[in-house]
């Protein structure tokens, strides 16, 4: 089977099937219509974890996770279900740890029944007068049983930057690092058109993301809290976060984010922040009228963060781009391209070695 993509029209034509343990009977009343933006490795491993949400039919009030793994480009294997019966989640990413995953289950639920009429995701959004929780699904094999944990307040999520185990015993706990919000995101000024190229109201409000460490105690005393902290600077909006892949499902100091707002003001005031959550040490990279997309980091070191960021800037002054590179500890520029086209912001960049 075949699919073919259409760049004028967004049409998607053809079928994909998967060899899938993960593929509900015909008899089932499930119908799969979600999936995470984000697959991610599992830690220690080359092969990503993926998830989908199933919707129970008819009334499409009640859904089912399932959380697979990938083993060829249309081969999945099943790892984990979670019935879901108060809402219909939407996990733009999750957490993923070496024998579970992280689900965080945002304060909204989502009406497929509108979609049928072509209406777009975020005109799907109801919001749920609840707080976020968070589920630890354990995997096939993982030795675990399900917990949840209340996260204490209403938070939505974007983009995890990592999730790990930390501590022994009592101490024992889960961190859960993240690029969230106290509005819901999808429903921002951030992704209206007309709100943007209107600059007193893109700067007058907006989700206001930014990344948040959330520390959620599983043993002890103390079990089932879960303490939150602000990780990027106050003000400022800061998504789109990157880490050492290396340390990926294991504790890291380094992440890298885009920021909005870097002036404490302007909402298209954007900047690169390097943050040191180990030592309390933010450096960035900012350029008047520059607005860089996401960037991508590339190890050349043994270090924790020691390489390079790899990123496209647009100059907004002459309108043209450039293609960056970033020392990624000093955030000094190392490299500059002008490039023959006009890019604007970008997401989710990946690079590739040659031959790769």
């Amino acid at each position: 089977d075949r699919l073919a993509f259409s760049l004028s029209s967004l049409a998607v034509r053809g079928k994909l099937r998967f060899d899938s343990s993960a593929r509900y009977p015909r008899r089932a009343l499930y119908l799969e219509t979600l999936g995470s933006a984000h697959p991610v490795p599992r830690p220690g491993s080359q092969t990503p974890l993926g998830l989908s949400i199933a919707v129970r039919t008819p009334f499409m009030d009640q859904s089912e996770v399932s959380v697979y793994a990938w083993s060829g480009p249309t081969t999945r294997e099943l790892l984990a279900r979670l019935p879901v019966k108060d809402r219909v989640p939407y996990l733009h990413s999750f957490g993923v740890l070496r024998r579970a995953v992280l689900l965080p289950l945002q304060p909204l639920s989502v009406d497929m029944r509108p979609a049928l009429f072509g209406t777009p995701l975020q005109g799907l959004m109801r919001e749920l007068s609840v707080n976020t929780t968070f589920v630890v699904l354990p995997l096939a094999g993982g030795g675990t049983s399900l917990r949840t944990f209340n996260a204490g307040g209403r938070y939505f999520f974007t983009h995890v930057i990592n999730t790990y185990e930390e501590g022994e015993g009592d101490a024992a706990t889960l961190v859960f690092d993240a690029c969230v919000s106290h509005l819901n995101p999808f429903h921002s000024t951030a992704i209206a058109i007309a709100a943007q190229r209107n600059k007193t109201r893109r700067d007058a409000g907006g989700a206001m993301m930014h990344a948040r460490r959330f520390v959620i105690r599983i043993a002890g005393p103390r079990r089932g809290e879960v303490v939150s902290s602000l990780l990027s600077r106050a003000g400022r909006e800061a998504d789109f976060p990157q880490i050492d892949s290396r340390y990926r499902g294991r504790k890291h100091c380094i992440y890298w984010a885009v920021l909005w707002r870097a002036d404490g003001v302007a909402y298209g005031a954007m900047a690169i922040d390097r943050t040191d959550v180990c030592r309390g040490k933010v450096t960035t990279w900012m350029r008047p009228a520059s607005f860089p997309s996401e960037p991508t980091f590339l190890a050349s070191g043994e270090e924790e963060g020691q390489g390079a960021l790899l990123v496209t800037v647009l100059n907004g002054t002459s309108g043209r781009s450039s293609f960056l590179t970033l020392d990624a500890t000093t955030m000094q520029p190392t490299l500059e391209v002008p490039l023959p086209v006009r890019i604007p912001f970008t997401t989710h960049g990946q690079w590739y070695p040659p031959g790769g």
